[in-house]
């Protein structure tokens, strides 16, 4: 700001320094024409004739400091401001248009950009898979201990196969006379590498602690580290007490590490394999397989690739009636993530870009009518030299001054709403945590505005002024192109019925959804629901 400032105060002075230096220039020619022996009078009106109008020769010095689009762009800026400021009704309900567009679809982008479009923390995610069957077990994918060990140990199209229990257990850590509830996951010893991540200190889980009878090591979580261990690099050297059984501490997880099935850990152990055992013994356990493709692989190739595997473990593992009801699944790690969702976030997302273009066709609308009201102001404006091209340049720096407002406004709304889902929201909502207006967010709001004053914008530039405006004054121009009333007319009846029409689909798709949920609260639960508490206890 102090910036814009600092160039506008230079400009004004840059200015100033011509009109000086232009005067002083007239001064010194009419000095000479006195020194010539003419009077005060004539040697004036000579220096005059000979210098030229004084407004004149600013323009010429101007043109040649100031490019000619930015002089014009701020002569069109200032007569905007000054048309808004002579209109101040249409222009506060305009801005307040485009500032609850761009504000509802700034706060629900930032809710599904994490879902739909950040990449995961994990280097090259497009590679990372989640393997295995799925049944009605499951509501998602599992794998069989003694299938697993088969494709660990077979070639399959993933460079990298890895596995972890399915549940996240409740550890008690015993920290001298006080006891703290964490949560513990069981990953094998090749987990991180195949997510692409290293510990930022200490060292990952090495094979041999996959082993039956290694002695229990753990991987911290960043922010136990932080509030437990006061972040303090010597805790490698400390062991800690889970479940009455010591374990070292080997590693810190990186900050930021986030479970492939979602979700916290606070600390990671490494889970027991024992190929040893018999393969009836191994087929009644269940793991979470994820993989990472090899280079060029894609999903469906894996899938591909993977069937003879899966057919024959289904054989060998899968008792005879369930086999029909079993089927392999490769998929994304981030479809696995957002699967339920994923739908669901594109419908919201679809929606409030409707509600965006509903608010630029009112918008639309209310210019158009204005324009209107300034046909004749534009037809003497194009009869005294205004090119249609100078006319479509202001309406347009009128359209994004009001959209830059719109804008500016939406987005202090859009942070209000982010943060009324963030606190509103159910838990268990996916990524809601990580909904928040930022550098990405901003950048969706300021193309959208963008694109919304364009969108609005472009009718009533194209709009043509009208010859009937400037009849009987004798100052129609040859050659301007003039343009009916019936094009206008044509124009503001489709806004209507595309406003109408967005209208329309937004009001039946938020009042099925109304009656979807009233119904689902008033669905018989087979007991009386009043009164009744439900409570845990560790």
């Amino acid at each position: 700001m102090k910036g814009w400032w600092g160039w506008l105060g230079r400009s004004r002075r840059r200015e100033s320094e011509w009109r000086e230096e232009l005067d002083t220039h007239q001064a010194l020619r009419e000095e000479w024409h006195r020194a010539q022996g003419r009077d005060a009078g004539e040697a004036r009106s000579l220096a005059r004739k000979q210098f030229g109008g004084s407004l004149r020769a600013l323009e010429d010095v101007r043109e040649v400091h100031v490019a000619h689009w930015w002089e014009c762009l701020l002569q069109d800026c200032r007569y905007a401001l000054r048309g808004f400021r002579r209109s101040p009704g249409f222009s506060a309900i305009a801005m307040a248009t485009i500032a609850v567009g761009i504000g509802a679809s700034t706060a629900v982008f930032s809710v599904v950009d994490p879902l739909l479009f950040r990449r995961l923390p994990y280097p090259q995610d497009e590679q990372l898979v989640s393997v295995g069957f799925f049944g009605p077990v499951d509501n998602n994918e599992f794998n069989i201990v003694s299938s697993y060990l088969d494709w660990r140990r077979l070639e399959t199209p993933f460079q990298s196969i890895t596995s972890m229990q399915p549940m996240t257990h409740a550890c008690d850590w015993q920290a001298g006379d006080q006891a703290r509830r964490l949560a513990c996951q069981y990953v094998e010893a090749n987990f991180l590498r195949t997510l692409g991540l290293a510990p930022q200190l200490g060292r990952d889980f090495s094979p041999a602690e996959n082993g039956p009878g290694a002695p229990p090591v753990v991987l911290l979580s960043d922010a136990l580290w932080r509030t437990a261990f006061g972040a303090d690099p010597r805790v490698l050297s400390r062991t800690m007490v889970l479940e009455e059984r010591p374990a070292r501490i080997i590693g810190v997880l990186p900050k930021g590490f986030e479970m492939p099935q979602l979700g916290d850990a606070d600390v990671l152990l490494p889970e027991t394999l024992d190929p040893s055992r018999p393969r009836s013994a191994n087929s009644s356990a269940m793991l979470r397989t994820f993989a990472r493709l090899r280079d060029g692989v894609s999903i469906q190739q894996a899938y591909q690739a993977m069937l003879p595997l899966y057919e024959d473990a289904l054989r060998r593992d899968v008792p005879a009636g369930l086999r029909s009801e079993v089927r392999l699944v490769v998929r994304s790690l981030r479809d696995r993530q957002i699967h339920e969702v994923k739908l669901a976030s594109w419908m919201l997302l679809g929606a409030v870009l409707a509600l965006l273009l509903l608010a630029c066709a009112n918008v639309a609308n209310l210019l158009l009518a204005r324009v209107s009201a300034r046909r004749r102001e534009l037809a003497l404006r194009a009869a005294i030299g205004a090119g249609r091209g100078r006319l479509i340049r202001q309406m347009l720096t009128e359209s994004l001054l009001l959209g830059i407002s719109g804008g500016v406004a939406g987005c202090g709304l859009g942070w209000v709403l982010v943060r009324l889902f963030v606190r509103l929201a159910p838990e268990g909502m996916v990524r809601m945590d990580q909904a928040r207006v930022d550098l990405r967010v901003l950048g969706f709001a300021i193309a959208a505005t963008v694109a919304a004053a364009l969108l609005f914008g472009l009718a009533p530039a194209l709009e043509q002024p009208h010859a009937e405006d400037l009849a009987g004054r004798g100052a129609v121009p040859s050659g301007l192109p003039f343009g009916s009333g019936s094009a206008r007319s044509f124009l503001r009846r489709f806004l209507i019925v595309a406003q109408v029409a967005i209208s329309l689909v937004l009001l039946t798709g938020a009042s099925l959804f109304v009656r979807s949920l009233w119904r689902l609260e008033e669905q018989p639960l087979g007991f009386r629901a009043p009164h009744l508490l439900t409570a845990s206890f560790t």
